[in-house]
């Protein structure tokens, strides 16, 4: 392969591949048409008009007042559509693949580029009788098909149905889009489940088990219709929390305890010295008091002696 034309190919291949996935049509019989059309990007009209497959005007074409230049094909000074980019013509062909006059190409799957190219050639896209086989060939010269599949791989990995274009328009395409965001959050969920599950594998902390199980019901409205463990998750996740509760409410318990313990031995041990202080002086209150008493009786008891005797020395005189 010459250089030009390998470098033809491999600037637009990953275009060809995304017309593929939107409108079904073989990237490798976009690429030959674009290739064979315009002269590996050579001719005038490519270079001029950014118009890579020979287009000519239609009636809408022109009542839309879009741009169009003459350029020599079948007769001389043909009008054909000028388009702002070799992209821009890119999907402008696609969607004329997309007409009823072509609807039998539509049968046949994105890989099967030989009944694709039969197709567009019954349709009346040229008048070259020669035109199938001369696509065939460079497809098959520069091995073309390869991008057929990469496109069917791509679209796989990426959740989305090649041809979603075929039918409904933007709408398709919105759908489309969201399908290939889910698969995307998807693709994101299994990652943080991969390693947020390697990590607890080592981990004996019911905590991070938590998490996990916290970040599974977060995701439910896309895990559960996904992963069938999700529903699993949502029946038990209450539970769980409750136990989280307990296990949080015993663990700030015992921190407390920890932090208080210190403080209670040591009111302990004041306590305990207050007390017997206080016994100590009791006790001595009640010697000193237990002493008075006696005193006091001793003292009395005396008392009574002396009037007793002062009462009998009267008597006798």
């Amino acid at each position: 392969m010459s250089d030009y034309k390998s470098d033809f190919f491999a600037k637009y291949a990953s275009a060809a591949i995304e017309e593929q996935k939107r409108y079904g049509i073989p990237a490798s019989v976009t690429l030959a048409q674009m290739a064979v059309e315009s002269g590996f990007g050579r001719s005038s009209l490519a270079r001029e008009d950014n118009n890579y497959f020979g287009i000519k005007v239609s009636s809408s074409w022109l009542k839309a007042g879009r741009p169009w230049s003459y350029h020599s094909d079948d007769r001389k000074d043909d009008r054909f559509c000028r388009f702002t980019s070799a992209l821009d013509s890119m999907e402008y062909h696609s969607k004329i693949l997309m007409n009823n006059r072509y609807r039998s190409c539509r049968q046949y799957a994105s890989t099967d580029h030989y009944n694709w190219i039969k197709g567009i050639k019954s349709g009346g896209y040229a008048t070259d009788p020669n035109y199938v086989s001369t696509i065939e060939g460079v497809i098959k010269r520069y091995g073309l098909d390869k991008y057929d599949r990469q496109a069917v791989e791509e679209a796989q990995r990426q959740g989305i149905s090649i041809g979603y274009m075929q039918k409904g328009g933007a709408k398709a395409e919105s759908i489309a889009q969201a399908s290939t965001n889910e698969n995307t959050n998807l693709a994101q969920e299994s990652t943080v489940k991969e390693n947020m599950l390697s990590s607890l594998t080592q981990s004996d902390d019911p905590k991070q088990w938590l998490a996990y199980l916290m970040q599974q019901d977060n995701t439910s409205s896309i895990s559960h219709s996904a992963d069938p463990i999700g529903a699993l998750i949502g029946t038990v996740f209450s539970g769980l929390m409750l136990m989280a509760a307990q296990l949080d409410m015993e663990d700030t318990k015992e921190s407390e305890k920890q932090k208080e313990q210190p403080k209670t031995i040591q009111e302990k041990e004041e306590t305990i010295e207050v007390i017997d202080r206080t016994r100590t002086e009791s006790r001595q209150i009640d010697h000193i008091q237990t002493d008075k008493v006696i005193s006091a009786s001793a003292l009395y008891e005396s008392g009574i002696q002396d009037m007793d005797r002062q009462q009998q020395t009267i008597a006798i005189k």
